[in-house]
Formats: C-alpha cells, sequence, structure tokens
C-alpha cells in the first residue's frame, strides 16, 4: 500500500444553526461534511471528533481553522471580539488555539462595533471572514449585504471593515411563519420571486412602519387577494423590501454586493435592484474558504 504523504487542512463555519467543514489540501477541496449548528450540540468537541474521524483515519493528526458561532460564549470556546476597522491582516495572531488527541484547532474571534451603522452597538460571527475572503481577492471597497438568520450590512473601506449592522430578517421570517396567525400555514414551500415578493417589496418601499404593514400579510389571504403560499412570498418580500430600503443609502449609489448561497442572495439582489440599487452576487461557500486561506497565512 502506497504510504499518504499529504496533509490536508480543515476550514470550517460553525454556525448557530449549521456547521459546513471542508478538508482543503491547498486550494482544493478534497472532501466535506456538516454536523449540526452550536445550539443542537451539548458537546461541540465531542461532536467535531466524531465529524473528522474519517479524515484523521486517512490522515492522521490534522490542523484546523474554525469560524462562526463555534467562537461564541455558547460554542466550544469563546474566541472574544475584535473591534472595527478590522482588516485581514489583524486577525492571525489572535485566533484561539485549541487542541484534541486527533486536531490542533484555531477559532477566528468575531468581530464588534460599539456604535453601528444604526447606531447601536452589533457583533458579528463568521461573516467577517468571508467578508475579509471578499475584500481580499476583489481588492475594493463597498457595500456588503449577507444574508441570514441575521443579515449583515458591511461598509468594507480599505480593505477593512470600518462599521456594520444587522437585521434579524430570517428570524423575524421564521417566527412569523411558525408562531403567528399571519400566514396560517406550516409546512409551505420555499417562498419565490415573483408578483407577490415584488409587491411586498413595493409595500415595504413606502416608508409606514413595518409594524403597522404586517397585517397585510393576513389580510390579503381574507380578502381573497393571495392563497397561503403566495402570502409567504408577500411577507418575504416585505421584510426584506423594509431592510433594503434602510440600507440603501450606505451604498451612495454604487453597487452592493451580496455574499451568500443563491437562493437567500437572490432574494436580496432582486429587492434591491426594484428600489433602484445595483447588485451583485458572490458565493458564499467561496468567500468563506477565500477568508479562511489568508487568515492562515496571516497566522
Amino acid at each position: 500500500m502506497t504510504e499518504i504523504t499529504s496533509h490536508p487542512i480543515i476550514l470550517g463555519d460553525w454556525g448557530t444553526s449549521s456547521c459546513r467543514l471542508y478538508l482543503c489540501e491547498g486550494e482544493t477541496i478534497l472532501d466535506s461534511a456538516t454536523a449540526p449548528g452550536i445550539k443542537f450540540v451539548e458537546d461541540p468537541e465531542a461532536t467535531f471528533c466524531e465529524t473528522i474521524e474519517p479524515w484523521v483515519t486517512k490522515y492522521g493528526k490534522l490542523d484546523a481553522v474554525l469560524c462562526g458561532m463555534v467562537g461564541s460564549n455558547i460554542g466550544w470556546k469563546d474566541a472574544g471580539y475584535m473591534d472595527c476597522p478590522v482588516g485581514l491582516q489583524d486577525f492571525g495572531g489572535n485566533l484561539i488555539n485549541l487542541a484534541t488527541e486527533t486536531c490542533n484547532v484555531k477559532i477566528v474571534p468575531g468581530v464588534k462595533t460599539l456604535s453601528g451603522l444604526a447606531k447601536t452597538p452589533d457583533v458579528m460571527r463568521g461573516e467577517e471572514t468571508q467578508i475579509l475572503g471578499w475584500a481580499s481577492s476583489r481588492k475594493s471597497d463597498g457595500l456588503l449585504c449577507l444574508p441570514g438568520t441575521h443579515t449583515k450590512w458591511a461598509q468594507i473601506e480599505n480593505g477593512k471593515i470600518q462599521n456594520f449592522m444587522t437585521s434579524v430578517n430570517g428570524e423575524l421570517f421564521d417566527v412569523i411563519l411558525n408562531h403567528s396567525v399571519l400566514v396560517g400555514g406550516s409546512n409551505l414551500p420555499p417562498a419565490c420571486i415573483g408578483d407577490e415578493y415584488r409587491s411586498g417589496i413595493e409595500t415595504a418601499a413606502t416608508g409606514i412602519p413595518l409594524t403597522q404593514q404586517l397585517m397585510s400579510v393576513r389580510s390579503h389571504q381574507i380578502m381573497g387577494n393571495y392563497d397561503v403560499i403566495q402570502a409567504k412570498s408577500y411577507l418575504l418580500g416585505l421584510l426584506i423590501g423594509t431592510d433594503v430600503a434602510g440600507s440603501l443609502e450606505y451604498a451612495n449609489g454604487a453597487s452592493i454586493s451580496v455574499i451568500g448561497g443563491s437562493a437567500p442572495a437572490s432574494f436580496y439582489a432582486e429587492a434591491i435592484r426594484t428600489l433602484g440599487g445595483k447588485a451583485n452576487i458572490y458565493g458564499g461557500q467561496e468567500a468563506s474558504l477565500t477568508g479562511l486561506h489568508h487568515i492562515i497565512e496571516q497566522g
């Protein structure tokens, strides 16, 4: 049998609801694995070691660099936060070290601002790695949008995260959908970009407070305008439209880079364009892995 001499590294984003790990050799992804999010595990170390066991069996003891909620106060070990403005070169010397029997783990710290774009304190974990991955490959400034359970809007200047703010749109959508009478259905097909979604965006753009518009999700159904599936898309348009309408000013007319998976990124890009802005989409996995690779180089 031929002896394996290569020594890959594990890169991963371990968030609140999901964990994505990649076994990489240089820029090549050799394999990938998933695990439950931090909020679903009692013992992060045991979960991690169990997930990577096939890789350890093949390659021996490995190194890993992880970002996301794994480094939070509800994660494996609190990695703390770095203050804005913060750039790629600032992370290498601030990684938190952990050691298991089968893996040497480094955790990327999060980022905080005392007065974010919304003029309130704010924090992020995981998104900073995607942002810095985008900045290092694009070498440009601008406003970024990272859709998710907690959507981030970040200003990048000279390759640094200058400031940011969080919208809890994804979480709010889930709460309204599953724990209110506004939609009145569960286990529905995914929302889609269509007339109902765009109607929600346009309704949000009127500037009327969201709390005074949300009842229209239910009233449209009662009056026969939408069925429950259409109402779901309208609700998403109303929430994302409100978020985008309140954020476009930070782009100063320039194109907004939307970083994330194809579906959430498409919804946000459509809302930005519908409300008169410009948007381009950049893959979330690509941004995260690029950021982790560069953090390794800096460290």
